[in-house]
């Protein structure tokens, strides 16, 4: 796991086209847009189980589009990190779903999100990115895009 330091808005796309994962376990996030930025990437989301996210983000079943933990629980967090590393293809399969709902949940041709982006299928690398969503978290590694 390589934590990439903060980004700019504009750099976001670019960062989660090339994650495994995109993982912002807030507590009380009242909408979460990053969340559906990155599932519009293919990209899963772990988040929590409270605020906006816990709306948006399906943890279960066939159309799962990411994972939900428990707040301020760092076990659950480490558990749901395991599984999802270690699980290529739920990972894929969670991705295409959230990038499947993103589209057909958009309002317009027009809205925003990024739409070049690769599908879940298309990652293939086997290192996780992690992009913290806050100022002054030290660069270890810049993601190199696949």
């Amino acid at each position: 796991m390589f934590f990439i330091g903060w980004r700019g808005h504009e750099e976001l796309p670019a960062g989660l086209n090339c994650a495994d994962l995109m993982v912002a376990p807030a507590v009380n996030e009242p909408f979460g847009m990053v969340y559906l930025e990155a599932m519009a990437c293919g990209t899963p989301p772990i988040a929590t189980t409270t605020g906006g996210p816990a709306r948006t983000i399906k943890p279960a079943g066939h159309h799962a589009t990411g994972w939900l933990v428990a707040p301020d629980d760092p076990h659950d967090l480490a558990r749901t990190l395991t599984t999802a590393i270690q699980d290529t293809a739920e990972r894929q399969r969670r991705g295409t779903n959230g990038r499947q709902h993103i589209q057909a949940s958009a309002s317009s041709p027009t809205s925003s999100g990024p739409t070049t982006s690769p599908t879940a299928s298309q990652k293939t690398s086997d290192q996780t990115y992690a992009m913290p969503s806050a100022p002054g978290v030290p660069t270890v590694a810049n993601p190199t895009p696949r």
